[in-house]
């Protein structure tokens, strides 16, 4: 056969070539497996609770940035709320107390004595999560007082997105699986956005390199 100039006689492949080339597809087959996490996240819209409870403490409004945020919001899962006081002498675990919110009251009981802190549990009649509450002992005599937090809970999330829908109201009682916000369709988030961008300079180095 007749060779003419710039025909590719021999192609000469190193070990360290190879190497590269292997270490390349196996990023590249991660990244894409990553790219289809994320596309279905993409048309995922929906956010449901994880368990069954009370919605508390409903921080996501529509049209929120859900991004940067902690929760959307927390499912009480077990029906009580919580506050903490100082502690006083004579104060002992499992003792009981009332629990007065203005015109209410609720028995509860100290669920815990740590660093000078009594924590007080009690029965949830509705409460927003922040208010103020009294403590009192079985003589009626004022413990102290704080601001009530939600016992038992689990946080309601979402990675990325913005609030289309708010599915429910505060002190709503859902089941596991149920929807509690819905995410607006939009462009596609940073994470995907940066991961296309990955997925193509990879496959133009493996190019470059076969």
């Amino acid at each position: 056969d007749t060779v003419k100039a710039g025909d590719v006689v021999m192609t000469m492949t190193s070990p360290e070539v190879e190497s590269d080339l292997s270490d390349l597809k196996d990023e590249l087959s991660d990244t894409r497996a990553s790219l289809a996490t994320a596309k279905q996240l993409l048309t995922n819209l929906k956010v449901t609770a994880s368990k069954g409870g009370v919605v508390k403490d409903i921080k996501a409004t529509v049209g929120t940035i859900v991004d940067d945020m902690d929760y959307l919001c927390l499912i009480s899962t077990d029906g009580k709320m919580q506050l903490s006081i100082d502690a006083t002498d004579g104060m002992e675990q499992y003792d009981p107390v009332t629990v007065v919110v203005g015109e209410d009251a609720q028995e509860g009981y100290i669920t815990k004595l740590e660093s000078g802190i009594a924590t007080v549990v009690f029965e949830d009649n509705s409460y927003p999560v922040g208010t103020s509450a009294t403590v009192q002992d079985a003589d009626g005599k004022t413990l102290g007082t704080g601001n009530m937090t939600v016992n038992e809970y689990v946080e309601v999330t979402a990675a990325s997105g913005k609030i289309a829908t708010v599915a429910v109201t505060d002190n709503q009682t859902v089941s596991k699986g149920s929807t509690i916000f819905k995410l607006a369709e939009g462009a596609p988030t940073a994470n995907y956005t940066a991961l296309k961008k990955t997925e193509a300079a990879l496959v133009e180095q493996i190019a470059d390199l076969e």
